[in-house]
């Protein structure tokens, strides 16, 4: 999964981001791959998708950053960490347009196998709280 997530970023002009947004974004999306501790052939096509539309540019390569941001998910440990690593990319996600940006690349991702499992539909809204979005609804999950 390292080598696929570490294509996710081009290295093509800039698409209107700020780093640090951009690095709470893959943050946040590489939190969202591990949720189920599954990554579906479709969830990875979306990955591959999603990873057209934002640039690279941060002072350290992507691979090293995907490299802590992945052992960062690994390490967490408990309702607390979890918690205290969604409101660490809130703020670095800065702004509602980012945060509304993140949470539906974060759908786009989870819902793309076309299934809802209880603990993906728990992310979606621990980030729709955290990130304090909490009149959205998503029109990419599945019918239930």
């Amino acid at each position: 999964m390292f080598a696929f997530l570490s294509k996710l970023f081009s290295h093509r002009e800039a698409d209107g981001w700020q780093q640090v947004q951009r690095e709470a974004l893959l943050d946040l999306l590489t939190l969202a791959v591990h949720v189920d501790e599954y990554l579906s052939r479709s969830e990875k096509r979306e990955l591959k998708s999603i990873s057209a539309e934002f640039t690279w540019q941060g002072d350290i390569t992507l691979s090293r950053y995907l490299e802590e941001s992945l052992a960062k998910v690994h390490a967490l440990e408990g309702d607390v960490a979890y918690e205290d690593r969604l409101h660490d990319i809130a703020e670095r996600l800065n702004d509602s347009k980012a945060r509304r940006k993140g949470l539906q690349l974060c759908e786009r991702i989870i819902f793309a196998d076309g299934s809802e499992h209880r603990i993906e539909s728990g992310f979606i809204d621990d980030v729709k709280r955290v990130f304090e979005l909490y009149n959205l609804d998503s029109s990419l999950r599945s019918p239930t």
